[in-house]
């Protein structure tokens, strides 16, 4: 399900670029096109393609 693309705080304002750091680890995981969605408390919450599933999923990133 998709969130409407309207006013401040739209999908398309919440997608942010990675950190490379955390992009390349993402990929050496199998993550591609890696895209920040959430950050809170708890970690960052990054929308990506995962090649072994052929699905877009969601991972969240603790903080070390």
């Amino acid at each position: 399900m998709e969130r409407p693309e309207t006013g401040e705080g739209s999908t398309a304002d919440s997608l942010a670029s990675v950190p490379s750091g955390i992009a390349a680890e993402l990929a050496a995981a199998g993550f591609e096109n890696a895209r920040q969605v959430a950050r809170g408390g708890a970690g960052v919450i990054y929308r990506c393609y995962e090649t072994a599933l052929g699905r877009n999923v969601a991972v969240k990133v603790l903080p070390s």
